[in-house]
């Protein structure tokens, strides 16, 4: 808020609400504007001029704003009046129809406040609702100008429930969800700096193209997996997997198979409910050491009832599991087939699948509503439960086997938050131990990994140099260093980083525990034995290669 409007609302405030008579936009017209800016007495109907000069795509705006006008609008942005003029003269702003609602005002010698509801129609699109404050100054010769403009955007009014029509109705819970949804993202502790704002909203379209997918297209009867690749990144998802969902019922008998290609592991998790949000358990799980491959790389795992014997390439479908996850882990991204994996519901291959009635839509909707609602919270509160708020900023906890947390067996993770002042990088040193696989990464406060393909924002030790003590060395900035494992921020300051070590036998030593150090940028070379730097071409070359795997991969 400006120091103008703050000092007019302290004295505005304190004045009684008047009542007032308001204009008839349909027939005013730019004259009688005019003449109501020049009169002596503040009139609010210039609320309903200012909302006419919107609809004409700013014509004849300037006549109405003050020389020092300023709006802040519901995005948290500042705009002059210059900048609004442009913004409405764009033919994608054009509005079919504005009106004001509830008007009101409170006035004192030269400055008025006035308040209502501005209801603005997009062409071909539902009416948009806003809140707005008006500050009116009178300004010599000219007359009443517009000062300042606040406003805050109020919820979709969702479709009523009609009994007869079950589709209607739920999709008006979906529309206050995604209205909700962005009013948490706005007030998350994650909604910092002006990337940390990009990020969330890009945050919280991915969880609205994974509900969609997940609750409105996919059918435990007719199973296909869903991907979540660089498009949908959620839960630190990690850059060296390509994470495959699909729904199941409970207790019957499904059959994944497929062809394994140049995926190092590969493993398949049972879940009941959501464990991530509190409310389920993982119900199952069958490592990589628990999958035979053949010579050709073909796979052929089943999903059994609860008492059917078990055994290698057999899983225990629990009656309680809702959702199976199947994890291709990358150590080495190589530029090869990926593999391919698939799952049949048995029994139902062939038969013919029935269309879907109203009435099952409509629970599609809900439940698309209810994971939106709970996958744009989650994440960000996650983090700060797990990460932000339970130990000091660049340093990390000592490696846990997950296994006895619930989590994959053989998996030892560690982890962290950073702040990372510019010019400065935080140094995580790690050694070589008998995990099959072994990696770093870093993802962003809503908990979604950050630029892989284009950029290096993580590093199994496959693609890691060792330095010349036998240690990795990663060193994770917003600035370009030069040395080859770099961990690039994107631009940002804060984050989370993630250490995993899969197929860990036995014991992970405290002699084999990472480390973190905060250092000038200045510092590294004298930090890092043996601290050699990489060419623009030879980054240039990484980058091609990462790319190269990542669109083989997804086939992107």
């Amino acid at each position: 808020m400006s120091a103008g409007f703050a000092m007019a609302l302290r004295c505005l405030l304190a004045l009684p609400l008047l009542a007032s008579a308001q204009l008839a936009l349909a027939s005013a017209t730019t004259a009688d504007c005019a003449l109501l800016a020049r009169a002596q007495r503040f009139d609010p109907a210039l609320d309903d001029c200012f909302a006419l000069a919107i609809r004409a795509g700013g014509e004849g705006m300037e006549r109405l704003l003050a020389r020092d006008f300023s709006y802040n609008t519901s995005r948290g942005t500042r705009l002059d009046g210059e900048q609004l003029r442009a913004w409405l003269a764009g033919d994608a702003n054009r509005l079919a129809d504005v009106r004001v609602e509830d008007l009101r005002e409170r006035a004192t010698g030269t400055a008025v406040l006035t308040d209502g509801v501005m209801v603005a129609t997009p062409v071909g699109e539902p009416p948009l609702r806003s809140r707005y404050l008006h500050v009116w100054v009178y300004e010599e010769p000219a007359g009443w100008r517009l000062l300042a403009r606040q406003v805050t955007e109020l919820p979709v009014d969702a479709p009523s429930a009609d009994p007869d029509d079950p589709v209607h109705g739920a999709f008006g819970e979906l529309l206050r969800s995604l209205v909700d949804a962005e009013r948490s993202v706005r007030g998350s502790p994650a909604y910092g700096s002006d990337t940390e704002r990009a990020a969330g909203y890009l945050h919280l379209s991915r969880m609205v193209l994974k509900s969609v997918e997940q609750e409105m297209l996919q059918d435990a009867d007719f199973p296909f997996f869903r991907v979540m690749d660089l498009h949908i990144r959620e839960g630190g998802d990690n850059p060296d997997q390509r994470y495959l969902f699909a729904p199941v019922r409970g207790g019957q008998a499904y059959r994944i198979h497929g062809q394994l290609g140049s995926a190092d592991r590969l493993e398949v998790q049972l879940y009941a409910g959501e464990p991530w949000a509190g409310s389920g358990r993982s119900a199952g799980y069958l490592g990589f050491e628990q999958i035979d491959i053949g010579a050709d790389g073909n796979f052929s795992i089943e999903l059994v009832a609860p008492d059917a014997s078990l055994g290698r390439n057999r899983l225990g479908n629990p009656g309680d599991s809702t959702t199976v996850v199947v994890r291709q882990i990358y150590s080495r991204w190589q530029v090869a087939d990926p593999g391919h994996v698939h799952i049949d519901r048995v029994g139902f291959e062939g038969v013919p699948r029935a269309p879907a009635s109203s009435e099952e839509v409509g629970r599609r909707l809900r439940e698309t509503a209810r994971i939106l609602a709970q996958s744009v919270r989650v994440w960000p509160d996650f983090v700060q439960q797990r990460y932000v708020r339970a130990l000091p900023a660049n340093t990390l906890t000592a490696p846990a086997d997950t296994a006895r947390l619930g989590g994959v067996h053989g998996r030892w993770m560690a982890s962290g938050h950073f702040e990372i002042p510019a010019g400065q990088a935080l140094v995580v040193r790690t050694v070589p131990t008998s995990a099959h696989y072994q990696a770093l990464q870093i993802a962003d406060l809503w908990f979604a990994s950050l630029e892989y393909a284009n950029g290096s924002a993580s590093f199994t030790a496959a693609q890691s140099r060792l330095a010349a003590d036998g240690a990795y060395y990663h060193v994770i900035s917003a600035e370009d260093p030069g040395y080859h494992n770099w961990l690039g921020t994107g631009g940002l300051q804060r984050g989370v980083l993630l250490l995993r070590y899969d197929g860990v036998r036995g014991e992970l030593p405290a002699n084999q525990w990472p480390s973190a150090q905060l250092l000038p940028l200045a510092e590294l070379e004298r930090h890092i034995p043996g601290f050699t730097m990489v060419t623009p071409e030879e980054r240039a070359g990484q980058l091609r290669a990462r790319r190269a795997h990542v669109q083989r991969r997804f086939s992107r």
